[in-house]
């Protein structure tokens, strides 16, 4: 149980040699991988513009004083993509917010993972929040990856911010003692 130890135990040795203590940082560290993972995938497969990749075929047709004439103009923004189907250009903007959305989850879990480090806190509780965390994490990368919805990315959103908030929260109850 997460509670006010005794001073002999708070050293920053014993903190660091505690088991949950362990299991945290195993976890953030296995958020760490899956997001090097997508990282990789992103770079290796897909563009990492920051621009949108543009690819449609459009057909123009003006009417000539009672005729028809048409035009087929393709508008690429990367050439390289012409050939690629269009679907595959939606898959890869999906991974890459995906991915961004991974990065940010990195950068959250570890900003509240060394203030509570820091203050030498929360063991258990900080460990099961933190696979919680990562558990979300997994489930929301693959809803990104694979559908769009803002609703969906303010719901996620609210998760970590309050897995984040929970993480902070118990860093300041337990810690910041000696």
């Amino acid at each position: 149980m997460d509670t006010i130890r005794d001073p002999a135990e708070t050293t920053i040795e014993a903190f660091l040699e505690d088991w949950h203590v362990r299991v945290t940082w195993i976890g953030f560290a296995t958020l760490w991988v899956f997001w090097g993972f997508a990282w990789f995938i992103r770079n290796a497969f897909g563009s990492d513009a920051d621009e949108q990749v543009v690819q449609a075929n459009t057909q123009v047709s003006h009417d000539v004083e009672g005729g028809t004439q048409q035009h087929q103009t393709t508008v690429n923004k990367n050439p390289l993509l012409s050939s690629a189907p269009a679907w595959s250009v939606n898959i890869f903007n999906r991974l890459n917010r995906a991915h961004n959305m991974l990065r940010d989850q990195v950068l959250l879990l570890l900003s509240v993972l060394t203030v509570n480090t820091f203050a030498r806190a929360s063991r258990r509780g900080v460990m099961i929040v933190t696979w919680l965390f990562l558990a979300f994490s997994v489930v929301y990368f693959v809803v990104e990856a694979t559908y769009e919805h803002r609703y969906l990315r303010l719901f996620y959103s609210i998760t970590f911010y309050t897995l984040g908030l929970a993480i902070l929260g118990l860093a300041f109850k337990d810690g910041f003692y000696n």
